[in-house]
C-alpha cells in the first residue's frame, strides 16, 4: 500500500501554549455575544411547536354548563339512594 505524504498539524488547545503562526491578540479568542432573548422587537414570533387545538377548546356555553351541574346534581342524589 503506498504511504501518504500528507502532514498534519495538531491543533491547538486551551491547555497547550498558542503557536507562534497562530494571532497572540487577545481578540481572536472572543466569542460573539449569545443571542438575548430578552430583546423586544416588533416582529411576531413563530411558536416553538405547533398550536395543538386540543388544548385551546372553545368555552362552553351556559346552557351546557348547567346541563353538567344538573347532571352532576342527579348523579350525587342517586348514588346517596
Amino acid at each position: 500500500m503506498p504511504s501518504s505524504t500528507a502532514r498534519y498539524e495538531q491543533l491547538p488547545t486551551d491547555d497547550e501554549p498558542q503557536s507562534p503562526h497562530s494571532p497572540s491578540s487577545p481578540a481572536s479568542h472572543v466569542h460573539p455575544p449569545a443571542y438575548d432573548f430578552n430583546i423586544e422587537d416588533a416582529r411576531p414570533r413563530l411558536p416553538v411547536f405547533p398550536i395543538d387545538p386540543r388544548f385551546h377548546q372553545p368555552t362552553p356555553s351556559p346552557f351546557s354548563r348547567a346541563a353538567l351541574l344538573l347532571f352532576l346534581g342527579f348523579y350525587a342524589h342517586v348514588l346517596r339512594s
